[in-house]
């Protein structure tokens, strides 16, 4: 049997409910070629930050045992052993777009192993426009004319690699990572027409959308979703959540103002107006596969970690709370077309890809494929997973401190909670069946001291597992 094609693109900040939109008419591409296949409706970052989730997919494992706990961990990667690495002898790999956060930034020519053809964005910083990307050890300095919006110039890109891929005869691993719908993360201007500025509310941070999508076939989605999309967030129960006196003191924040709620929509809309190129990527991709290559591929779309817009008042991630953690996850290509319940974490996707490819995982990984739930029905044993978040200094941090918590599912003794512990002393305890919204913290509740305790214990587990021992904590 041959060993299928996998297409996998890794969103950078991209939501569930983002995920949910890119499964519609406005985004066709998307909808055809990763939408009609299974989507995870419980799929989780476990941790809420760019390099360590992106760590997590390539090493199968939780960021306490593959060591990139914060952003600035590059140099606690080890490459070595990697999905890329084993897929290496049996595959053509392919990489286009962002690898883990510091990339490049001291070595901008430098090319991982386990990479046959390179097209890494140097991390520096976040622009559309104005931007490097290595090309196989040649580094090349981007502008800003239309030609160049970045998510463009990915797309074009990873359709070249995958026609001159596919003249080698191997399986192609294709990992496309545009930085969509990520903010802007540049000094550039003040004006609402040019994006972020340094030291701005975050309410004001947005990114720029390719102006080319305004015209032509574009142009009435474009004003749709400008003008006319409904602001899903904006109607959930703890969206600009009034009373956050029980929550910890980094999250008690003021109000927003209505000039605040006007931003955030904005903020909402151009996410979803820079998604549209992505779309275009992929329908690039398919040209380059061509009918014969297409019928063997596996497509898998998801995101680092999710996102807040006005969630608990919050313009940001990290968090223990849904909207943060929540990820969108599509694998189609084989099994049948269906919504799966069980709980899926990105450091699944490294036995997943590998056990499609027929190649042998690490046996020291944390995650398990996902391979089963292909098949409708299939009963899954985890219950219970880890989320952290790892705070330079003692963790104590006012902005974000330190926390490990344990989030269950349905299936749990004490189901759909979340229990979180922070280095600061503070507990946050959420019963997510009655409270999915995550307003009403109880972990102070007299009769919630055995559901802690059992909790807490869980956690204890969970946080120093590796291996086989964090399957057996999940389980």
């Amino acid at each position: 049997m041959v060993a299928p094609n996998v297409v996998l693109i890794v969103l950078d900040d991209a939501t569930e409910l983002d995920g949910l939109i890119l499964n519609s008419p406005l985004y066709p591409a998307i909808a055809q070629h990763l939408g009609s296949g299974t989507r995870f409706a419980n799929a989780f970052a476990t941790s809420s930050l760019c390099g360590p989730s992106r760590a997590s997919i390539f090493k199968g494992q939780y960021p306490h045992n593959h060591g990139v706990l914060t952003n600035g961990d590059i140099l606690s990667f080890g490459e070595s052993d990697t999905l890329t690495t084993r897929l290496w002898p049996t595959h053509r790999t392919i990489h286009v777009g962002k690898y883990l956060n510091g990339y490049g930034e001291v070595t901008p020519s430098y090319v991982p192993p386990g990479w046959d053809d390179w097209h890494g964005l140097i991390q520096a910083t976040y622009s559309v426009y104005d931007y490097r990307i290595n090309h196989n050890g040649l580094v090349m300095q981007y502008g800003h004319t239309p030609a160049e919006y970045q998510t463009a110039v990915l797309g074009d890109l990873a359709a070249a690699s995958v026609t001159a891929g596919l003249t080698t005869g191997k399986p192609l691993f294709v990992n496309v990572c545009p930085m969509a719908p990520h903010i802007e993360d540049v000094t550039i201007a003040t004006t609402l027409a040019d994006g972020f500025q340094e030291g701005e509310d975050p309410w004001r941070w947005f990114a720029r959308p390719d102006p080319r999508d305004k015209t032509g076939s574009k142009a009435a989605i474009w004003s749709y979703i400008a003008t006319l999309l409904p602001n899903y967030v904006q109607f959930g129960p703890s969206f600009n959540e009034a009373d956050v006196s029980d929550k910890p003191a980094f999250m008690r924040n003021e109000p927003m103002d209505a000039a605040d709620k006007a931003w955030a929509d904005f903020q909402y809309r151009t996410r979803l107006l820079c998604l549209l190129p992505v779309d275009d990527l992929v329908s690039k991709i398919v040209a380059a596969l061509g009918p014969a290559q297409l019928a063997n591929t596996v497509w898998i779309l998801t995101s680092d970690n999710g996102f807040m817009l006005g969630e608990h008042r919050k313009a940001q991630k990290l968090a223990a709370y849904e909207p943060s953690i929540r990820v969108p996850l599509y694998i189609a290509g084989p099994g049948a077309p269906h919504v799966e319940q069980g709980i899926a974490l990105l450091q699944d996707l490294y036995p997943t890809i590998l056990d499609l490819a027929g190649v042998p995982a690490n046996p020291s990984i944390d995650g398990r494929s996902l391979v089963p739930l292909f098949t409708p029905g299939t009963t899954w044993p985890r219950r219970r997973f880890l989320v952290a978040h790892t705070q330079a200094g003692d963790g104590t941090s006012p902005d974000l401190p330190t926390f490990d918590a344990v989030r269950t599912g349905p299936i749990d003794a004490y189901p759909q909670r979340m229990y979180v512990e922070y280095a600061t002393g503070d507990r946050e305890l959420y019963d997510l069946a009655t409270d999915p919204g995550q307003v009403s913290n109880v972990a102070g509740a007299p009769t919630r001291t055995a559901e802690i305790t059992a909790l807490h214990d869980q956690l204890e587990a969970l946080r120093t597992c590796a291996g086989p021992t964090c399957l057996s904590a999940e389980d």
